[in-house]
């Protein structure tokens, strides 16, 4: 892909004698599209910029984005396994490419330690792991960390934005409340033990940037050490 890629910046070069620089990334991470495009550069010698020819794609109404937070992969789930970093662009539930990314920040660990069993049609390997936010040391500690989740890449339009995890037990009496942001929205969700409850969010608009941004942290209505992540599905809904 790389190699295909460095190929189409030369000929797009040499033919319209313009520099590759800004060009879409297809098929590469875009910051190592900007480097093979600095690198294509050098062959036709072009310094005139290209003309933005960048295409939009855009989930189509009605279609989801499913994402899976934890250590164990499940096919059709675009997966984020670790407690930093970031995925995509990510293919829709439908098969549609969309420029749709994925991008986590501030969590501390991965379990997989949820239950396999849900009544809200998740696959079992959805389900049963995630990722967290905490501390050992109590729940005072734990409420001054927080994790984001961020999407970006989304058409202008409104979302749904569902959010699910689930932990066996109750840590030892604490539960396991945690709450979801989203701007100054708030939903919390007890994750002990949890199999049919989701935080859902109704008429989401990404900002300015195609961008929603998703805090995850325990609750201060709880008496929670630890905040979950499980799976996210967002549903353009307009």
């Amino acid at each position: 892909a790389q190699g295909a890629y460095l190929t189409e910046l030369v000929f797009f070069g040499k033919i319209y004698g313009r520099s590759a620089e800004g060009l879409p990334s297809l098929g590469v991470a875009p910051e190592l599209a900007r480097a093979l495009q600095e690198e294509a550069d050098r062959t036709p010698g072009a310094t005139e910029p290209a003309p933005s020819i960048a295409c939009p794609r855009a989930l189509p109404v009605g279609d989801v984005l499913p994402i899976d937070f934890g250590p164990t992969p499940v096919a059709g789930w675009a997966s984020v396994d670790e407690i930093r970093g970031s995925v995509g662009p990510r293919t829709s539930a439908g098969g549609v490419a969309t420029d749709a990314r994925v991008s986590v920040r501030g969590f501390t660990g991965t379990q997989t330690g949820g239950s396999a069993i849900n009544e809200l049609g998740l696959p079992a390997g959805v389900s049963a792991d995630s990722l967290w936010v905490g501390s050992f040391d109590g729940h005072e500690d734990a409420l001054a960390l927080r994790a984001e989740i961020e999407v970006s890449g989304l058409a202008a339009g409104l979302y749904q934005v569902e959010l699910f995890a689930s932990r066996d037990g109750d840590d030892a009496g604490n539960g396991r409340l945690t709450r979801y942001a989203i701007d100054a929205r708030t939903h919390d969700l007890e994750v002990s033990d949890n199999r049919a409850r989701a935080a859902r969010f109704e008429d989401v608009a990404p900002d300015a940037d195609g961008t929603v941004r998703i805090g995850v942290a325990v609750s201060p209505a709880g008496r929670a050490r630890f905040a979950y992540a499980g799976s996210l599905r967002v549903t353009r809904m307009r």
